[in-house]
């Protein structure tokens, strides 16, 4: 355990975004990804719970279907995402007005 001044809040700060950084990292590391057609830009993450639906576009950052979509995406992600799944752009419809 890393004992830090209590003056130095803003280097507790810093010291907690690296670690929560390097979990994500490796988190990251550790996720299959695999593509539904070859010719997708979307990567989805292979992982082993039920009803979790991720994904990527760069294998970095990873989202959460049902809680990113499309509040926490790029207009020109959500454009790709729509093209690439349309079941799923016509299920979240209503999330889009």
């Amino acid at each position: 355990m890393i004992k830090l001044k209590k003056s130095s809040r803003k280097s507790k700060e810093t010291l907690t975004h690296r670690k929560t950084t390097k979990i994500k990292e490796l988190a990251v590391m550790q996720n299959d990804f695999y593509k539904q057609n070859d010719n997708d830009t979307i990567w989805w993450v292979d992982n082993d719970n039920y009803g979790e639906h991720e994904f990527s576009f760069d294998r970095k950052k990873i989202y959460n279907l049902f809680t990113d979509y499309p509040y926490n995406m790029t207009s020109e992600e959500v454009a790709i995402f729509d093209k690439e799944n349309p079941y799923w752009a016509d299920f979240f419809k209503d999330r889009k007005n």
